[in-house]
């Protein structure tokens, strides 16, 4: 890959990760705000109960001056009702008598309301004290972690601009100058990768002999659709399979199933001890894709398919199992011996 190509995708790296900690740094101070408001939020529930019990101890103070205003009279009535000399007198006393005590009844239910609600008000207030308590605590450390947070990215923001600026000057000046005014124009990202002969970022398709050029990495190539930079990763080369590793019955489950994919289904799988049998009968002739097999070229087929699962031939494994051919059976044995490599 061209040395230019490798530092500005380092470049990127580096831009992108510097982005996304500049903007970390710029969410700190809504993060911030949040706690505040949080803060406030408990704080006025605190105050907002507290102004609630105030509420209900005026109310009760004027309950209880009308009520003790209501008793006197009615003690004043009562005495006066002994004093009395007509009967319609009587009667008009007996009147404001029954009336006072209505009023007293009706304050005193009322005096009992706002003990009540004097009760649940405590209540809440130990409540919304305790929430505001917890809160403050949670605040406090949730502050000190967002203090935390924003002195490690400010640090981390440092060492990546710190490291930028030493791969910004290994980079040929007019390479450079060219990812700095693609960067800019396409916010910070000024690199794409090229797959499948489409730009991953605006997913244009590129001309073929520009990808067959673009897949060797050895020049600055811009995609013709959003000007980016683009580069080429190739595909990890897939690690070789195993050998096999089966035990004689596995190997012989295993040849079983090649031959029943092959279109044979009489096929008859038998363990002995450390070894194990494998017995195929199918008619005269079978058929299998487009061709037609006898017995023993379709044996010979199973064989060497094996033996290229296994990475070998059946010309190198000379160890590997061997067919004994009849007209219409094959019989196969394998062991332990058969399975080392």
């Amino acid at each position: 890959m061209l040395p230019d190509l490798k530092l500005l995708i380092q470049l990127q790296d580096l831009d992108s990760a510097a982005e996304r900690l500049r903007r970390r740094l710029a969410d700190i101070p809504a993060e911030q705000a949040a706690l505040d408001a949080r803060l406030a939020e408990l704080t006025g529930s605190v105050a907002g109960v507290k102004e609630r019990i105030a509420t209900s101890q005026a109310t009760r103070r004027d309950i209880e001056k009308d009520l003790a205003a209501v008793q006197t009279r009615l003690s004043k009535y009562k005495g006066q009702l002994m004093e009395v000399k007509t009967n319609k007198e009587y009667h008009a006393m007996q009147t404001e008598i029954t009336s006072a005590e209505t009023v007293v009844r009706r304050e005193e239910d009322r005096m009992l309301e706002q003990m009540e609600e004097a009760e649940k008000l405590a209540v809440a207030l130990k409540e919304a004290e305790q929430a505001l308590k917890s809160g403050q605590a949670e605040v406090s450390r949730s502050r000190q972690q967002v203090d935390v947070d924003r002195a490690a990215n400010e640090k981390e923001l440092e060492a990546r601009s710190a490291e930028r600026a030493q791969l910004a000057a290994q980079v040929t000046p007019v390479v450079l100058a060219l990812f700095e005014r693609v960067s800019k124009h396409r916010k910070g990202l000024a690199m794409s990768e090229a797959r499948d002969a489409m730009c991953t970022q605006c997913h244009v398709r590129m001309r073929p002999q520009v990808y067959n050029e673009l897949r060797r990495n050895e020049t600055v190539i811009q995609c013709e659709s959003c000007s980016r930079i683009l580069y080429f990763v190739p595909l990890p080369v897939a690690a070789p399979e195993a050998p096999f590793h089966y035990s004689p019955l596995k190997l012989a489950e295993y040849l079983a199933g090649l031959y029943r994919e092959a279109g044979i289904t009489d096929v008859q799988v038998r363990p002995y001890g450390e070894t194990a049998g494998l017995t195929v009968r199918w008619p005269a002739v079978t058929k299998h894709c487009c061709g037609s097999f006898t017995a023993a070229v379709l044996a010979t087929f199973i064989t060497r398919r094996f033996c290229a699962s296994a990475g070998g031939s059946m010309a190198a494994s000379p160890r590997a199992p061997r067919p004994r051919l009849n007209s219409r059976r094959v019989d196969m044995v394998m062991s332990l011996e058969s399975l080392k490599r």
